[in-house]
């Protein structure tokens, strides 16, 4: 597995500046459903489908983040793994949360684009990081440092900088699994 860090980068910029609108209302959407944290899942899931469909160049609006709920179980599982991977991930210092994140940064977009369930999903990311785990580290790093910049400067400004992460794991993605 080869991940040219720099091109996924770049086509997640041209993707968010070509849908910025879209992809910060689709945020605070997100945002607010994440306020109950059994829609977590559904809501990174129905970021990441417009993520997927605005990289296929297809046009996208904020309601694109509901389409996390057309299989809302699979979503709301596959939330608590990542929440549950991180939180495991949290009691290593320092990389525990990269590892954790790595691990799985491609599993809700492979169980999207795949039509995965739960368990095969799961098993997907495992393979993908076991292929190139330093890679898959590096590239959560990245897009948790580029996503979380905003929370950190200014809470506003994590609208602007989460999508934009987010858009850099799936171009990444897209890389693997064109």
């Amino acid at each position: 597995m080869n991940i040219e860090l720099m091109q996924a980068i770049a086509k997640g910029w041209e993707i968010f500046k070509n849908n910025i609108g879209a992809f910060i209302l689709a945020t605070l959407l997100a945002a607010l459903l994440s306020l109950t944290v059994i829609l977590l899942g559904p809501a990174m899931a129905g970021l990441f489908a417009m993520g997927l469909k605005a990289y296929r160049g297809e046009s996208v609006s904020a309601g694109d983040v509901f389409a996390g709920f057309q299989n809302a179980g699979n979503n709301i599982i596959l939330g608590f793994v990542f929440i549950a991977a991180s939180l495991i991930g949290s009691f290593i210092p320092v990389v525990g949360s990269f590892i954790a994140a790595g691990l799985f940064i491609f599993l809700f977009p492979v169980a999207l684009d795949k039509g995965l369930g739960v368990g095969e999903a799961i098993n997907k990311s495992i393979q993908y990081f076991k292929s190139g785990w330093l890679q898959m580290i590096i590239l959560a790093f990245v897009a948790g440092i580029i996503g979380g910049i905003g929370a950190v400067a200014c809470a506003v400004g994590a609208i602007v900088t989460a999508p934009l992460g987010l858009l850099i794991i799936v171009a990444a993605y897209r890389q693997v699994e064109p």
